[in-house]
């Protein structure tokens, strides 16, 4: 109950935003319900183990054993000894005093402890795929921000080619060679205007083509 009661908040509190604590308080859950899931299910296997075992369940009667092996009378008054040793001569299951509604009592009692035990493995191994879910959610989650950053990166890096391209534009005419257009009062504007267009027509290509080829 109380692993239950702080696991499913935590995990909420992670869905909706990632961070280095929440992170850290997940983990500590996670290991908290490993622990008990590993010690639950050998109680619950130990306890499957004796009610296949009648033998192992007569064993388990140590005070009356204890009565039926002392070699003095109860002194008790009114109280009479009942369980006396008898070996493969006495009860079915070695002691007289142990009958087989005595096993049958102690059967139902392991079975009602065992019933528990497989409804906490349940609860547990319903919160242990909850984790899971969680965990697949916020991998889908960091893989879509990391694709996001990947488009970012590409549409800069497209950017980033069709200004070089301008820039290689200018400075092949800002070298001191002579062209024949240093006279010319509109040259720079056209050929500013001219290269401005080029570099966003190179600039719209790669994104034409990065959206037919699914990259944005």
């Amino acid at each position: 109950g109380d692993l239950e009661s702080g696991a499913y908040p935590a995990l909420d509190a992670l869905s909706a935003k990632v961070t280095s604590t929440k992170l850290e308080r997940v983990r500590q859950v996670k290991s908290r319900m490993t622990r008990l899931t590993a010690r639950v299910t050998q109680v619950r296997d130990e306890l499957e183990q004796l009610l296949d075992n009648d033998d192992d369940m007569n064993e388990m009667y140590i005070s009356r054993k204890m009565v039926a092996e002392s070699p003095h009378e109860a002194k008790t008054p009114g109280v009479q000894r009942t369980f006396t040793s008898t070996g493969n001569q006495g009860g079915e299951y070695g002691y007289e005093g142990i009958s087989k509604l005595d096993i049958e009592e102690l059967e139902d009692l392991l079975e009602n402890y065992g019933e528990r035990m497989s409804g906490t493995c349940t609860r547990l191994h319903a919160l242990s795929e909850y984790i899971d879910d969680t965990e697949d959610f916020i991998n889908i989650l960091q893989d879509s921000h990391r694709n996001k950053l990947i488009q970012l990166d590409l549409v800069m890096t497209s950017l980033t080619f069709s200004i070089t391209l301008l820039s290689m534009i200018s400075s092949v005419f800002g070298m001191n060679v002579p062209s024949g257009l240093e006279d010319d009062s509109y040259a720079f504007s056209q050929i500013l205007a001219g290269s401005g267009v080029i570099a966003a027509m190179v600039f719209v290509a790669f994104l034409a083509y990065s959206r037919k080829q699914n990259l944005l």
